[in-house]
């Protein structure tokens, strides 16, 4: 939820949803209002609560990046780091670096992400699942594959120590893999809608 586009997609999606709801806010307001009261919703908002459309999408945005499910949920898994000390490879990072394989809330769930170069973080629910992916790790085979899911995850930019996988990278920038569940929902969206960084 924190990517650049997603931001983007979540406040126009709150705006568009604030659009659909004004006639039923003028009209509540028109049926409350007191005598002190401003004559309009409109002038009413701009003295108590300016831009209330993007006030509501900032607000929203807020309660799903925090959202206590999902925290807690990665709080009570396993955390460690793994660290290549002369990997053949360095990890890379991207604007889509947290690679999420089988959900977050089973035996077999792993979250990873790419911390520096050299450093991968990696959350498990079981022990088991924690030292397969150092074996791997261990035997150097981890950080092509996370850096494989790094890079065709990506949208826009992969950031590699030196360009020294530059080929690789080519190959699969801007594949627009699927991150999350949540780079597949929709929202409603204001009419004409279409940002270049996503078509």
């Amino acid at each position: 939820m924190r990517n650049p586009e997603m931001v983007e997609r979540s406040m126009l999606a709150a705006k568009a949803i604030y659009d659909q709801a004004l006639a039923d806010l003028r009209a509540d307001y028109d049926k409350h209002r007191k005598p002190i009261d401003p004559p309009t919703y409109e002038e009413y908002c701009a003295l108590n609560s300016p831009n209330p459309a993007d006030r509501g999408g900032a607000i929203l945005l807020q309660k799903i990046i925090d959202s206590p499910d999902i925290g807690n949920c990665i709080n009570s898994m396993r955390w460690k780091v793994l660290k290549a000390d002369t990997p053949k490879f360095t990890l890379l990072t991207s604007d889509r670096p947290v690679v999420i394989t089988n959900g977050l809330a089973y035996e077999h769930s792993q979250l990873l992400l790419p911390i520096s170069p050299f450093h991968l973080f990696v959350a498990t629910n079981k022990v088991e699942m924690e030292r397969y992916i150092e074996h791997i790790f261990a035997r150097g085979q981890a950080i092509r594959q996370v850096n494989e899911r790094v890079a065709l995850q990506s949208r826009k930019y992969v950031y590699g120590l030196s360009d020294e996988q530059f080929n690789f990278v080519a190959a699969r920038l801007g594949k627009k893999y699927a991150a999350s569940p949540l780079d597949e929902t929709t929202a409603p969206m204001p009419p004409g809608y279409s940002p270049s960084n996503e078509t």
